[in-house]
């Protein structure tokens, strides 16, 4: 800078418990100092309604002249009080508010994948597109559509639009996760002998054995044929759990095979 010129430590962000405005505070001349600025401006967020003429005034009563002007018009942009009227501060960008929709999916899509068409209002009109639902969303799954939010102010990003995901209840297949269940039962004779059957699965029914002396409540597991994880090739399990049943009336051929299974032991 040319000869004569002040030098001024600008801090453009207060204290957490400043009062909004402007703050300033000007060294005392007589007060020796270190620092090689000649002044300390302390610049806050005007006061809601403040103009921008009334801080200019300020300033120049503060500075005494012209200088407060530069220091604005460098600190805000543009020239500061020179015919801005009113708010003479320039808008920052403002980036538009993100939106929220729920969209509900039946089970096989969630597990497996699908495409939707879906139909919004944004900026006070209709809108559709179609979206992928990717495999292995679950309730409470969050999709973003880019640039499908609110609008920006003064050339400020458009927002997001989110889709809430809700899964349907399947009829058949339990969800943990990437893990399905499933439960099958089979007669008090086959649990004691062992039994093939088929058992459902997203891809169709696959056929798995029974063991001989399969236990109530017992799991088998079928790997991999569970849900594929969100964002990833790794897919869960299906355990089938087995359920024995007993008949609630027996004819009297039946009645009389079981009195000589117990008196057999069993």
């Amino acid at each position: 800078q040319g000869s004569g010129s002040k030098r001024f430590l600008l801090v453009s962000r207060p204290r957490d418990d400043a009062a909004p405005g402007l703050l300033l505070r000007r060294r005392s001349s007589s007060s020796p100092s270190s620092s090689p600025f000649d002044d300390l401006v302390v610049v806050a967020p005007p006061a809601p309604g403040t103009e921008a003429a009334t801080i200019r005034a300020e300033m120049l009563a503060w500075h005494g002249g012209g200088g407060a002007e530069d220091i604005f018009s460098r600190l805000f942009g543009g020239s500061f009080g020179r015919g801005g009227g009113r708010g003479g501060f320039r808008s920052a960008p403002q980036r538009g508010a993100d939106h929220e929709m729920e969209l509900t999916v039946s089970f096989r899509d969630a597990a497996q994948g699908a495409e939707k068409q879906i139909a919004f209002r944004r900026n006070g009109e209709r809108e559709e597109l179609k979206v992928k639902i990717p495999a292995g969303v679950d309730n409470g799954s969050k999709i973003r559509i880019t640039g499908k939010g609110a609008q920006g102010e003064g050339g400020g990003a458009t927002g997001d639009l989110f889709l809430i995901i809700h899964v349907m209840p399947d009829p058949v297949f339990i969800r943990e996760g990437g893990d399905l269940f499933v439960e099958r039962s089979i007669p008090f004779s086959a649990a004691c002998l062992g039994i093939s059957l088929d058992v459902p699965t997203l891809e169709g029914d696959k056929r798995i054995k029974v063991p001989a002396g399969m236990q109530p409540g017992t799991k088998i597991r079928l790997k991999g044929c569970g849900i594929k994880s969100l964002g990833s090739n790794a897919k869960g399990d299906l355990y089938v759990k087995i359920g024995v049943h007993i008949p609630e009336t027996l004819n009297g051929e039946q009645k009389k095979l079981v009195e000589a299974l117990a008196e057999k032991g069993l």
